[in-house]
């Protein structure tokens, strides 16, 4: 059995980082809350983060580890 898989896009892996019920952007803003920080990142620093995943070739699968680096820094 052969299948096509194709690339991923910049939209797409910002969209896997905003849109489902349970995408780690809605972690993140909940997690903050906690400790009484919010969130305040426009789509073009989640661009940012989903270059770096297209970069590295890790695809949806890397970005929470990137995502995660950016925060801790």
């Amino acid at each position: 059995m052969i299948s096509c898989v194709h690339q991923l896009t910049r939209d797409d892996l910002v969209k896997i980082l905003t849109e489902p019920k349970n995408a780690m952007v809605k972690q993140y803003k909940a997690l903050l809350a906690f400790d009484g920080s919010s969130w305040c990142s426009p789509r073009t620093r989640l661009g940012a983060v989903a270059d770096r995943a297209l970069a590295r070739e890790t695809g949806a699968r890397g970005l929470r580890s990137i995502l995660e680096a950016v925060l801790l820094t």
